[in-house]
């Protein structure tokens, strides 16, 4: 958030008018300790500009949740630096970069981009392993679904073998590319079932760095085939999609309204571990609830509703007022009657930020950012 806010409380005292004098007469080159005096700011010299108050600048939105930002008033050296934040999400629009948890995170996508296109051009893709091979009954690449490239894409994203075009499971692990082990594990299932992707078949010619993956059945080859692209070509269009026509757009928000279900329940799992309240696991009943709510709420809202519900629920169980009713029944009946007041009282609901808890996955961003064309805005917006 805003790290002038100590500073901003320096001129809480003055009217409107007086700071605007105030300004007035700062950036007119005017004796800064005599205006300190005069205005009865208690700061020094040098940090005057920092008490400021924000002023909202219609004209600037912040990329990430399109918030209206608030212009940030610079020294009378830099008076000609502009910069904005938004107080939404804490992102800054300035000449020296910002380091909020969303430009860090496309950074690090960036980067990590890089570094996966280095290794499709690097000479070490063996040619015996870059080749389309033929399976049998392996769907043409105009055969899948938007859900089907989704899944595919992303779990290329994390576990594309460094140095062969092939998937490589033992990656994953190390990766956050799908939220919760199950659905993770349902992706790689519908993979294998749809012929999309399948176990790895080594040839006497290749590689030995690649032996030990394939006795321990982690690599696993894609099966699907284009008449028009090569394998490296399939590979790089299913990682970096273009963005759906308006035919396919139902689709893609289908798509990522599963994911934003998954990735609530990998966030309240978390939640439950921080608050020491292990009972139960998060099951179906959950997932239509949080379904529900994803029609009027947007993600950063459920995180709201979900930690809400988990921090009362331990505080009342550590006062050792929970009865003898299941903890997942308490739980879910906290989430449930805060959404019916909420939907119905029509209550403002504040949107969580994403923080380490409840962190992006791969499959998230490609949906959203890739297929959509949204980015970081789909988790403070109902989708």
């Amino acid at each position: 958030m805003y790290n002038n806010t100590k500073y901003v409380a320096k001129t809480e005292h003055l009217t409107a008018t007086q700071i605007e004098n105030l300004k007035s007469e700062y950036y007119a080159g005017e004796n800064v300790d005599r205006i300190i005096q005069k205005y009865k700011v208690d700061i020094r010299p040098s940090c005057l500009w920092k008490s400021f108050p924000l002023v909202e600048a219609k004209d600037e939105s912040c990329k990430f949740c399109e918030s209206v930002m608030y212009f940030i008033f610079p020294s009378k050296t830099s008076k000609n630096k502009k910069e904005y934040l938004c107080m939404t999400c804490s992102h800054k629009k300035s000449l020296y970069g910002c380091n909020c948890k969303q430009c860090l995170r496309e950074k690090a996508a960036e980067k990590e981009q890089a570094q996966i296109e280095k290794s499709l051009s690097s000479k070490k893709n063996r040619e015996t392993n870059s080749r389309t091979r033929e399976y049998p009954n392996a769907p043409l690449l105009s055969m899948l679904t938007i859900k089907e490239r989704a899944y595919l894409g992303a779990l290329l994203r994390t576990s594309l073998h460094h140095d062969y075009l092939l998937v490589d499971l033992d990656c994953t692990s190390n990766h956050y590319y799908a939220p919760t082990i199950k659905y993770r594990d349902l992706i790689v299932s519908a993979l294998i079932r749809g012929n999309i992707i399948a176990a790895y078949k080594l040839h006497n010619d290749e590689d030995e760095k690649i032996l030990d993956r394939y006795i321990r059945g982690s690599l696993y080859d894609i099966c699907i085939t284009d008449a028009n692209m090569s394998k490296r070509e399939i590979v790089t269009y299913l990682m970096y999609p273009y963005v759906v026509g308006e035919n396919q757009k139902d689709e893609a928000l289908e798509v990522l309204r599963e994911v934003n279900v998954y990735e609530a329940i990998e966030y309240m799992t978390k939640m439950l571990q921080k608050f020491n309240l292990n009972g139960f696991e998060v099951d179906e009943k959950y997932m239509i609830l949080f379904s529900q709510i994803l029609k009027r709420y947007s993600l950063g809202q459920l995180f709201n509703f979900i930690y809400t519900a988990v921090r009362n629920q331990a505080a009342r169980t550590n006062q050792r007022q929970q009865g003898y009713v299941p903890l997942a029944n308490y739980i879910y009946k906290l989430i449930s009657d805060r959404y019916d007041k909420a939907r119905i009282e029509n209550w403002k609901i504040v949107n969580y930020n994403r923080s380490w808890e409840g962190q992006q996955t791969e499959l998230s961003k490609l949906v959203s950012s890739r297929l959509l064309g949204i980015g970081e805005s789909a988790f403070y917006q109902v989708v």
